[in-house]
């Protein structure tokens, strides 16, 4: 087995999972009125997901 590859997947798919609680955070942020807060995760949540999935995006590898 390649370490390298399970080692990269597994911090790709942790970026990702940080990136969807982020979003996750900001939707119950808007819930309660703390609209500052939520836009502060909603930026932090859409350029962690940008850079998790620009492979897809662009033709190039994630981090």
């Amino acid at each position: 087995m390649n370490t390298r590859k399970i080692a990269r997947g597994f911090a790709l798919n942790f970026f990702r999972t940080v990136g969807l609680f982020f979003a996750f955070i900001a939707i119950l942020q808007f819930q309660d009125h703390f609209v500052g807060y939520a836009f502060v995760s909603l930026g932090i949540s859409a350029v962690t997901l940008y850079l998790s999935f620009r492979g897809v995006f662009r033709n190039k590898k994630p981090l």
